[in-house]
């Protein structure tokens, strides 16, 4: 699984990756299962709440912290809100929730629109 080398060479290379999920908690449960890393479940992204508890909790300061998220809307957003570091990644799902299929409407659309950027 790609997703697992992913978290494993982030580990060697010294950076603690922290799962931030909008999903339930048996939903992220099973996701991060064998991965051995901290989660937050339904953490209501944009509202940067869960990501600022993630960085007290290991004595970051938010400008020290970077989030990787597939979502415009609420991981970059969040980032920004939190004033962290936001990297925008291609999208990890091909099968979406009904109310992310609704945001990535709005991403298109500040893609295209605000940002000029082609889709």
């Amino acid at each position: 699984m790609k997703s697992a080398k992913f978290v494993e060479d982030i580990k060697k290379a010294g950076i603690r990756p922290i799962i931030i999920s909008n999903n339930t908690k048996k939903r992220v449960e099973e996701f991060v299962d064998g991965y051995d890393v901290d989660w937050y479940y339904f953490a209501l992204k944009p509202l940067p709440f869960v990501f600022k508890k993630a960085c007290k909790k290991y004595g970051y300061k938010p400008e020290e912290c970077v989030v990787l998220g597939d979502q415009l809307i609420t991981d970059i957003l969040g980032a920004n809100l939190s004033k962290m570091h936001g990297i925008y990644s291609k999208q990890l799902q091909e099968k979406d929730t009904p109310i992310t299929k609704i945001n990535r409407k709005f991403e298109k659309f500040i893609w295209r629109n605000i940002l000029h950027e082609k889709v």
